[in-house]
C-alpha cells in the first residue's frame, strides 16, 4: 500500500520538519505498508498460511533547500550555504540513529528513523539541493516495575532455603561415602601388609 503526495496538493501551514530540521519545499513524500503472508508446505503439496506479519513503515521524501527560500524566506532566512548547512544537520541525525520526528503538512511521523540519506548534485541547479531521505518507523517498547507481593517472595525465599537444604544434604551424604569408601582402601592396603610379613 502506497500513498504519495506532492506539494501542489495541499496549502502548507508551516515548514516541513525533520527532527528539528526545517527545509523550504517537500516535493514528495510516499508512505508505504508492507505485509508478510510466511507460507508452509503439507504432505499433500498444499501451501498454507496461519499468520501475517507486518513490516514496518517506510517512509521516502524529496526536500529542497536553496540560499533564499521563497515560501518561507521569512521563517528560514536566508544565506549562501543553507543547503550544505542543512545536508550536514540532517546527516548529523542520520549519524546518531536515534528516533526523531517528521512533521509535515500532510501527517506526522512518530517515532522514525532516517535511514539513508541522499543529495543528488543535478547540473544547472545552482546553490539549491535535493535531497532524497528513507525512514522506517520503529515500535517503542516501554518496560515497566512490578511490585511482586509480599507473600510470594515468603514462598520463594522458603523455596531456595529448602533447595539449599537438600543441596547441604546430598553433599555430606557424598561426603560421607567417600570417607567410607577410603577407609576400605585403608583397611585393605593394610590388611596385605600383613599377610605378606607372615608370609616371610
Amino acid at each position: 500500500m502506497a500513498d504519495t503526495a506532492f506539494l501542489m496538493w495541499q496549502d502548507p501551514k508551516s515548514p516541513t520538519n525533520i527532527g528539528g530540521v526545517e527545509v523550504d519545499v517537500l516535493m514528495e513524500q510516499e508512505f508505504t505498508k508492507e505485509y508478510e503472508v510466511p507460507s508452509h508446505p503439507t504432505e499433500n503439496g498444499f501451501i498454507i498460511s496461519d499468520h501475517v506479519i507486518a513490516k514496518p513503515a517506510t517512509i521516502s521524501m524529496i526536500v529542497s533547500v536553496g540560499p533564499s527560500p521563497v515560501t518561507w524566506g521569512s521563517v528560514l532566512g536566508s544565506g549562501f550555504n543553507r543547503a550544505e548547512e542543512v545536508l550536514s544537520k540532517l546527516g548529523t541525525l542520520a549519524d546518531r540513529k536515534e528516533p526523531i520526528k517528521v512533521v509535515t503538512n500532510f501527517k506526522v511521523y512518530e517515532p522514525v528513523i532516517i535511514v539513508k540519506l541522499s543529495a543528488p548534485q543535478k547540473q544547472g541547479s545552482g546553490s539549491v539541493i535535493q535531497f532524497g531521505l528513507d525512514l522506517v518507523r520503529i515500535n517503542m517498547v516501554d518496560s515497566q516495575t512490578v511490585a511482586i507481593p509480599p507473600e510470594y517472595v515468603k514462598l520463594l525465599e522458603s523455596a531456595q532455603r529448602a533447595g539449599s537444604s537438600e543441596s547441604k544434604k546430598g553433599a555430606a551424604q557424598t561426603k560421607d561415602a567417600s570417607d567410607k569408601n577410603q577407609d576400605k582402601v585403608k583397611k585393605s592396603l593394610l590388611k596385605s601388609g600383613f599377610d605378606k610379613l607372615i608370609n616371610l
